[in-house]
C-alpha cells in the first residue's frame, strides 16, 4: 500500500496547485518523488519544497511552494488530530497517570487543535497577527505568498484534509501490520493508539528523516516495552517501514532530479 500513500499525496498537491496552474498528474507525481529525495537529507523535510518546484516552470515556483505549504499543514493537522486521540487512548488505558496530568494533556491538546483549525480555515486571522508582530522588512518578503493563500477556498482546504486523513490511515495501518509481521504481539487498540502516539511525538522533532528514524526507533522501544521485550523485532519493524516508505521513493525521485535542469527550474537560465 506504499504506492497508494504517495499517489494520494501527488493528487492532493495537484489539486491544491490547480488554484494557480493546472499540471498533469504524472508531473505532480514526479514532483512528489523529487521532493522526497531532497527531504531525506534536510532537517524538518525542508528540501521537499525545493524538490517539488524543480518540476515546475520558474514562474510558478511561488505557487508550488505555497501549495506544498498548505499540503504540509493539512497533513500535520491530521498528524496532531489522530495522534492526540491515539495518545489519549494509550495513556489512559496503558499508562499509570495521575488525574491532573491526564486532564492537563487533554486540555492542552484541545487548545492546540482548535488553534490549528482556526488558522487553517481563516488565514486572514494569521495575517493580522503577523502584521502586528513581525517587522515591516520581513512582512514585505512574505506578503506575496500570504496573498496567494487567499486562492484556497474552504472546500479545497477541506478536500486537502480528506486526502491527508486517508494518507494517515495508510501509514498508520502499515506500521500496525508490519509490527504483526515481526511478531510484536499486542492488543489492536494498543497497536493503533501507540503508533499514533509515536507519529505525534516524532512530528515534533525537527530532524532529517535519516536521523528521525533513529529517534523513532528509540520512541518505539520505549512505548512497546510495555507489551514485549522483543527489541530486535521492534527496531526491525521500524526500520523496515522507513525502508519501504522513504528509501524506495527516494531512489525513484533521484532519477527525476538527475534529469531536471535545476538552473532553469529556479529561473537562472533562459528557456
Amino acid at each position: 500500500i506504499m504506492p497508494l500513500n504517495w499517489l494520494l499525496e501527488a493528487k492532493k498537491w495537484q489539486m491544491l496547485l490547480r488554484a494557480f496552474v493546472k499540471i498533469p498528474f504524472p508531473q505532480s507525481f514526479k514532483a512528489i518523488m523529487s521532493g522526497i529525495t531532497l527531504a531525506v537529507v534536510t532537517p524538518g523535510r525542508v528540501g521537499e519544497y525545493g524538490g517539488r518546484i524543480t518540476l515546475l516552470d520558474s514562474k510558478h515556483n511561488w505557487h508550488g511552494l505555497v501549495a506544498t505549504f498548505v499540503s504540509s499543514i493539512s497533513q500535520n493537522i491530521c498528524n496532531v488530530l489522530f495522534g492526540y486521540i491515539g495518545a489519549s487512548v494509550f495513556l489512559l488505558l496503558y499508562v499509570d497517570m495521575d488525574k491532573f496530568t491526564s486532564v492537563a494533556f487533554i486540555l492542552m491538546g484541545l487548545i492546540v487543535l482548535i488553534l490549528a483549525f482556526l488558522f487553517y480555515f481563516n488565514i486572514d486571522i494569521l495575517r493580522q497577527i503577523l502584521n502586528k508582530v513581525l517587522p515591516n522588512t520581513l512582512l514585505n518578503r512574505i506578503n506575496k505568498p500570504l496573498k496567494m493563500l487567499d486562492g484556497f477556498r474552504q472546500e479545497k482546504l477541506m478536500l486537502a484534509l480528506r486526502f491527508s486523513s486517508l494518507r494517515y490511515l495508510i501509514y498508520l495501518s502499515q506500521y500496525v501490520l508490519i509490527l504483526k509481521a515481526f511478531g510484536i504481539g499486542m492488543p489492536i487498540i494498543a497497536g493503533v493508539s501507540g503508533v499514533a502516539m509515536i507519529y505525534l511525538i516524532q512530528s515534533g522533532i525537527p530532524l532529517p528523516p535519516v536521523l528521525g528514524i533513529i529517534a523513532r526507533g528509540e520512541i518505539a522501544l520505549f512505548i512497546w516495552s510495555i507489551f514485549t521485550d522483543n527489541a530486535l523485532g521492534i527496531l526491525s519493524a521500524t526500520f523496515s517501514l522507513w525502508f519501504i516508505n522513504l528509501l524506495f521513493p527516494t531512489l525513484i525521485g533521484l532519477f527525476f532530479v538527475l534529469n531536471v535542469n535545476i538552473l532553469r527550474s529556479f529561473g537562472y537560465e533562459n528557456e
